[in-house]
Parts: C-alpha cells; sequence; structure tokens
C-alpha cells in the first residue's frame, strides 16, 4: 500500500537524480496510458520514484489510479511532492517523450535544429551567420571567442535564416532580406530545441552586396544544470556578496548594474532577484519590465516589451510597462534597462514611492554610472541621498582558466602577447603566488584550457560623503573614500585577487580591462588579506 504520510518535500539534491534518471520516467504501465490529466499533477518513475503535485496528493482518481498499478506490480518505495512546474520540467527533461519526436520536420528545420544543438553541446552563447556573395560562414562565440567553425554556400544560408525567422514565434509576420529585424525561438515555436536552451534571441542585419548577418543568442534553461547556480558561482567575492546581501534587505532604492552588452547583467539581475524571492520566502510580488524577457526568472512575473515597430513605438510601450507595473501591487520592480531619460524618470520615481528597483545600464564604470545619470538629467538632489541610490554594480567576463590543465606562467608570458615589460612589472611584482596561462590544448574537462566565464566586479554601497563627492566633481577622493572606508574592490582589484587565486591569467585580465598600474602599493598589501 501507498503510505502518503511519508510524503516528504523533493530538495534540489533529489531532483537532480530524478533528471539524471528521467529515461525511468514512464507515459503508461503495462496496458495502462498515464493521461495527460495525471501527467500534469503527477511523474510515476519505473523504479519506483513517484512526485505528485502538492496541491494533488489527496486527488481521488489520482490515488485509484496509482493503487491500480500496485495491484499490477509497480511499488513505490519514494514519493515526494513538488510544484506543477517542477512536474512539467521532469517530462520536457525526456528526451523521447511523446511529441518531441523531430521526424515531422523539414530538411532545413533539422538542419535549424542541429545547428542550434550542436552549439548548445559546445556551450556557446551565441552563433553568429554571415553571408556573403558566394559562401557563408558560421561562427560561434565560446568563453567570449568567435570561433571558426565551417563555410556553407550562401544560397543554402540564405534559406537557413529564412528558416530560422520563420520558426519563431516571436516576430514580424514576413521575413525581410534587406532590413534589420528581430525574432525569438522558444520550444513552443516549430523548432525542437535542446534541452539546455530555454529560448534564442535573434537578429538579422542586411550586409553590402546582397548579404545577410544573423546573430542567435543561446539563453540556456539553468533547470537541467546539475546544480543552482548562485552568486559565488558568478565569480562575486565574499566580501561583495555581504554588500550584495545588504542591499537586497533594503526596503527601497534604486540598485544598478553597469557593464557593456555580453558583461553579464541580465544573469546577474536574475540571481539577485531570486535570491530575493527565496530570502523573503517566496512573500514578495517582484515584477520586471524587459525588452523582451531573456530569462525564465523563479518568483518573478515578466512583462514583455515586444516587436515595436520603431524606437518610439518601443519607448512608449517600456515606459507604459512600468507604469502597469507600478500600478499593480509590487514590493520589487527590476526595468531590464534604463535606457533613456523617460525610463530612468520612472525608476526614480519607483524608488521614491517605496519600491525596491534594480536594472541595469551600459557604463564602463561603477563611477560611471553617477555621469550617466547627469548627463540624462537626473537632478542633484536624486543623486546625492544614500536612501535612494541604494547601490551601484559594474561588471566583465573573463574566460576562467580550467582548473585540472592550466599552466604556470613563465617569466615572459606577456612578453609573448605583445604586452610591455613595464606592464608585466606592474602584473607580478605584488603577487607572491604562482600565476596560470591557459593550456592550449585543453583536456577533457575543457575547451581550449578554459572552463567558462567568471565576472570581475566592483560594487559601490554609498554613502552621503560619497555622494557628495561625485556631485563635486572630486572623483579621485571619491575612489579613495569607497575603496579606504565602504569596503569597496575595484575591477582591477577583483582581477588581481582572481589572478593570484589561479582563477585567471594576467594576459586575459589585461586584455579585457586594461593593466593594473592603478593598484597603489597600500592597496596591494589591504588585498592580501583577502584571498581566497
Amino acid at each position: 500500500m501507498i503510505t502518503f504520510e511519508k510524503i516528504v518535500d523533493l530538495d534540489e539534491t533529489s531532483l537532480n537524480q530524478l533528471f539524471s534518471n528521467s529515461n525511468e520516467i514512464l507515459f503508461s504501465y503495462r496496458d495502462m496510458e498515464i493521461s495527460e490529466s495525471l501527467r500534469k499533477i503527477c511523474v510515476i518513475f519505473g523504479n519506483g520514484v513517484l512526485v505528485i503535485e502538492r496541491s494533488n496528493i489527496s486527488n481521488s482518481r489520482l490515488r485509484a489510479f496509482l493503487m491500480i498499478c500496485e495491484r499490477k506490480g509497480l511499488k513505490f518505495e519514494h514519493i515526494y511532492s513538488a510544484d506543477m512546474s517542477t512536474i512539467r520540467i521532469l517530462y520536457e527533461s525526456v528526451e523521447d517523450a511523446p511529441g518531441k519526436d523531430i521526424s515531422d520536420e523539414q530538411p532545413m528545420e533539422k538542419m535549424a535544429s542541429a545547428l542550434l544543438t550542436e552549439g548548445a553541446q559546445r556551450k556557446a552563447s551565441d552563433i553568429h551567420i554571415k553571408i556573403n556573395q558566394h559562401e557563408a560562414e558560421i561562427i560561434f562565440r565560446i568563453n567570449g571567442d568567435m570561433l571558426r567553425i565551417r563555410q556553407i554556400e550562401s544560397s543554402l544560408a540564405h534559406s537557413l535564416l529564412s528558416t530560422f525567422y520563420n520558426a519563431a514565434d516571436n516576430a514580424d509576420a514576413t521575413y525581410k532580406l534587406y532590413e534589420y529585424q528581430a525574432a525569438r525561438i522558444t520550444n513552443s515555436g516549430r523548432l525542437n530545441l535542446p534541452n539546455e536552451l530555454q529560448s534564442v534571441r535573434l537578429q538579422f542585419n542586411p550586409l553590402s552586396a546582397g548579404g545577410r548577418y544573423m546573430i542567435g543568442r543561446l539563453l540556456y534553461a539553468e533547470r537541467f544544470s546539475t546544480k543552482k547556480v548562485e552568486l559565488s558561482d558568478m565569480g562575486f567575492h565574499p566580501v561583495q556578496i555581504k554588500l550584495l546581501r545588504s542591499l537586497m534587505r533594503k526596503p527601497e532604492g534604486i540598485n544598478i548594474v553597469a557593464g557593456p552588452t555580453g558583461s553579464g547583467k541580465s544573469t546577474t539581475l536574475k540571481l539577485i532577484l531570486e535570491s530575493i524571492y527565496k530570502e523573503k520566502n517566496k512573500k514578495v510580488n517582484i515584477m520586471s519590465i524587459e525588452d523582451p524577457p531573456e530569462y525564465q526568472i523563479e518568483g518573478t512575473s515578466q512583462l514583455p516589451v515586444t516587436n515595436a515597430e520603431s524606437e518610439e513605438e518601443r519607448e512608449n510601450a517600456y515606459s507604459k510597462a512600468i507604469v502597469s507595473a507600478l500600478r499593480s501591487d509590487p514590493d520589487i520592480i527590476m526595468p531590464g534597462e534604463a535606457r533613456d531619460a523617460s525610463v530612468i524618470n520612472l525608476v526614480f520615481t519607483a524608488a521614491m514611492t517605496g519600491h525596491q528597483v534594480w536594472t541595469s545600464i551600459h557604463a564602463n564604470s561603477a563611477i560611471g554610472v553617477f555621469d550617466r545619470l547627469k548627463d540624462q538629467r537626473v537632478e542633484a538632489y536624486k543623486l546625492t541621498d544614500p536612501n535612494l541610490m541604494t547601490g551601484v554594480i559594474s561588471q566583465r567576463l573573463v574566460k576562467r582558466l580550467c582548473p585540472h590543465c592550466k599552466v604556470p606562467m613563465i617569466d615572459d608570458g606577456l612578453v609573448r602577447y605583445g604586452f610591455s615589460s613595464s606592464t608585466i612589472l606592474s602584473c607580478f611584482n605584488f603577487i607572491a603566488r604562482e600565476t596560470f596561462e591557459h593550456n592550449a590544448s585543453g583536456c577533457s574537462h575543457c575547451i581550449g584550457g578554459y572552463n567558462g566565464r567568471t565576472a570581475l566586479i566592483e560594487i559601490i554601497v554609498p554613502d552621503f560623503t560619497f555622494l557628495d563627492l561625485i556631485s563635486r566633481g572630486q572623483r579621485q577622493e571619491a575612489n579613495e573614500h569607497w575603496l579606504n572606508n565602504l569596503n569597496g574592490i575595484s575591477i582591477y582589484e577583483h582581477a588581481w585577487l582572481k589572478i593570484a587565486d589561479g582563477v585567471i591569467s594576467p594576459y586575459d585580465a589585461l586584455l579585457r580591462i586594461g593593466d593594473f598600474t592603478l593598484i597603489t602599493e597600500d592597496r596591494k598589501k589591504k588585498l592580501m588579506e583577502l584571498l581566497l
């Protein structure tokens, strides 16, 4: 007999084990089909595991079906309760589930699906297809590098791009060869996305001489990873995590994540919102406004802004969505990007009316965010209130060395890469540990000596003194006050810490953010205390 009293909540460790055994999920047992309605509220594994949606534990129809299964010989050894979304993604993880057969795809659709699968298997962040007059190049961006995969005929590539566009479920009605267009492919579209992918964001650009250029951003689904991504996995130092958690606990105020395109801002915002949701025991209303949403954010109501015909329409739709969010009883809102003066004004309005606000902006540094806000004519009194301007984060992504095959960097390592001897001295004269570079041959654990990317980060939690110095244009004094009195770690110092810890190479850091001459000797001594 099934003992429902022994049901336990499905934890992350058990969920990962179930993912690894997804081939055991049953769609029928003996002569009985497990109907679609039952599959919405339970998952039955052939090895005796049962997962039931929490609110349906007492469902009489479900219990009757399970009792019949038992009489026919299926013994339930482990019974878990979970939410409906977990039930769904367990079924989605089954490669040969009903409805996942790609035999109905047309040849070009099969080619498009295969290319997405290849990109996902190689952990590419983007797939580029550049069509010239006679040939086209397929390029993957992996760990930040553009890697040329192969060439195909231009006529075939044009058909492939048209297939990608027509398979999108979020696009204009017609594919236009000589126009700039955007689209988005999800699992509800015509293409079968690999399990690793949540969606693909497409940008189509015309090139000269009748060429065409498609860039596909691969947005990965965290649900099929072996572990949840944490702030420390992104690369935050423990000191920075402590600062960030202090911002998460503030009841109101503006927190801005800055960096160029591709610096991981969206991922950081997703992790922050999900951390807040869990820390607040799921008792907060979080709303985001995104153009369009990139990732599914647990616990967040994501309002999309999609396919406006012009930039003016897009700006109006974005502002309208923010106003709608503010009228929807939110505790926390996250406009994905503070892109112009009207949006920035709404962001400040939200914070001044008692909301915690998170957003992103394009700026070169944390201090540079204040210059951007001044350029958008934000009033001085707003920029000098630490209860309003509560936090600023700036970040870049740099390649992470493979811990299994990285090799020590010899003294002339940077000379080989074209850097001057003075740069080498500024990089090495303060590191008491061995420094490393990548092993170009790689190993079974990595791609060319690298294992993903890590973030170089700086966080400012300002006080009145810092904001006053910034408002009077005393940037150097403000920078020193931040580093010495506000637990600041500059992005250069964070790179230094990661070099000393063997996480990144001096070459990759220099290439990404410049040299390290900005670090004073006194700061180097203090940083030694922060090494992991």
